[in-house]
């Protein structure tokens, strides 16, 4: 049992030494994106993400045609207009309609704000020149080019569920006693130092367990889908993977848990680099 402890507790600790803080960055960055409605709206202004007049009941929506129009006329900016997306419809949440397209002299996106029944422009802005656009970089592609980021992101979330797995192995309390459950979920008052960041690293990896594995297993999935043929050959199943990233299915609750979750990564890196370096200035 002592060598079986050995070999999880080395394989546990080097794939948090390699890998640990591109998972904190890659948790970090998905709790920020949870919170993209107010941080798009920060960067942007109100203008662009609220109506400007709320309209009567029943006002039907302009059309997209009129949208787009209206975003060609207003925004010279616009070398190509390339679709809109209705209000709340897609990744960037507004009650305006969204039209994007390319711009001159650039190869970026550029997106027009526009009110949805009126067709009046709200607001223009270059999509790649907000920091949310560097979040979601990071966050999809950890700043890769596109035909390495995805292998490269499933390999990362390959080697966070050995690395949970057998951080489990190593919490799990044994023995019936229902103190050992307590001890493993609990941080006491007195604890200092190492075993204060032990306790940190124990509770945070235990309450959070299974958030943490659907997030691992679904951007492990949404990062490569095609190793998943087996289980969706026809890619039907991959909103659903989507879905389980972003909320886990559970609306308002899930994002919330979400956002907790993804904290949790850093907080594990950080705690586990502090009991490793501690342990290592101790000797053995």
């Amino acid at each position: 049992m002592a060598w079986r402890r050995r070999l999880w507790l080395r394989i546990h600790l080097w794939g948090a030494l390699t890998l640990g803080l591109v998972f904190a960055l890659l948790g970090l960055s998905g709790s920020m994106l949870v919170l993209r409605a107010p941080l798009l709206q920060w960067e942007v202004g109100s203008a662009a993400i609220r109506l400007k007049t709320a309209p009567e009941a029943d006002t039907p929506y302009a059309s997209q045609e009129a949208w787009k129009a209206a975003a060609r006329d207003a925004y010279p900016q616009f070398e190509r207009i390339m679709g809109a997306a209705r209000p709340r419809a897609g990744f960037l949440t507004s009650d305006n309609a969204i039209v994007f397209g390319a711009v001159h002299g650039r190869r970026a996106m550029g997106v027009a704000m526009i009110d949805p029944y009126t067709a009046q422009p709200r607001a223009f802005f270059i999509y790649d020149d907000l920091l949310l656009a560097r979040i979601v970089a990071l966050h999809r592609s950890l700043f890769l080019p596109r035909p390495v980021a995805g292998p490269v992101l499933a390999v990362c979330g390959l080697v966070l569920l050995v690395s949970m797995a057998t951080g489990a192995w190593l919490w799990w309390p044994r023995g019936p006693a229902a103190g050992r459950w307590r001890r493993g979920l609990t941080m006491r008052r007195q604890s200092r130092g190492l075993r204060r960041c032990r306790e940190l690293h124990d509770i945070t990896a235990g309450y959070l367990f299974f958030p943490l594995l659907v997030l691992a297993l679904t951007g492990t999935w949404l990062a490569r889908p095609e190793w998943f043929a087996w289980l969706d050959p026809d890619g039907s199943l991959k909103p659903m993977a989507s879905a389980l990233h972003a909320r886990l299915m559970l609306g308002l609750a899930g994002e919330a848990i979400a956002f907790v979750a993804g904290l949790a990564l850093p907080v594990l890196y950080v705690s586990g680099l502090l009991m490793w370096w501690k342990k290592k200035r101790r000797g053995p």
